[in-house]
């Protein structure tokens, strides 16, 4: 056992496999930054030339994925509750945002919703707002695993002038992180009702040709299910 350079102790563990079950008298062994085995509690304890961490009173398990997240609206948090979603966007949050959003809004609102996502044990999560090259220098240097979305809309907003500068910028943004191993750049339309079908449509074929996600707000209210 002494390619384990480090072992975690914890009172309860939750593997990926076998699914559905919490271990206990179990510790993981690790390689670097890798995972390298889960054993036996007893067997752990014998492995001499490894740094020992004791977890009491902690259960280890897999990272939680935030699968929709605008991280930088972090700064926004509790603006306009409460509200039907086109009054709180078309009076509210979309004004606001012609005023404040910028670089630094992004980086500062960014910085507060990484530190919460990984203090409640979120390690991955998927974005979509404006500035995204600068939440993925975030992201990278936090050490999470992202897929980033740059938004696509008709509307003229701080980062782009329209759906096509968005894409012509956000296949640049592509290109440019395509050798990072913890981030992936993916298209996020921002909605049936904010982007034309002529913006849709070259979406799903760019997405399709590059085999690349797509992100998009669907039937969130219910008037838009029964209009769609």
């Amino acid at each position: 056992m002494s390619e384990y350079d480090t072992v975690l102790h914890p009172d309860f563990l939750v593997p990926i496999v076998p699914r559905g079950q919490v271990l206990t008298a179990h510790s993981v062994a690790l390689n670097g930054d890798r995972i390298a085995a889960i054993i036996p509690r007893a067997d752990a304890q014998k492995v001499v030339s490894a740094a020992h961490i004791d977890l009491a009173g902690c259960v280890l398990l897999p990272g939680f994925i935030n699968l929709h997240c605008h991280a930088a609206m972090s700064l926004l948090r509790g603006y306009a509750d409460d509200m039907p979603l086109m009054s709180w966007l078309q009076r509210y949050i979309w004004p606001t945002e012609r005023k404040v959003v910028g670089p630094e809004f992004v980086r500062d609102g960014s910085d507060l919703a990484i530190a919460e996502l990984l203090k409640g044990g979120t390690t991955t999560l998927v974005d979509n707002y404006y500035f995204p090259e600068i939440t993925a220098e975030q992201c990278d240097s936090a050490g999470l695993r992202a897929l980033l979305n740059f938004p696509i809309i008709d509307v003229e907003t701080a980062w782009a002038l329209d759906a096509q500068a968005c894409i012509d910028r956000g296949l640049a943004m592509r290109d440019r992180y395509r050798v990072y191993d913890r981030i992936e750049i993916g298209f996020g339309p921002h909605s049936t009702y904010g982007v034309s079908e002529r913006s849709l449509n070259q979406v799903a074929m760019l997405a399709e040709e590059l085999d690349a996600p797509v992100h998009i707000h669907l039937h969130e209210t219910k008037e838009e299910v029964l209009n769609s």
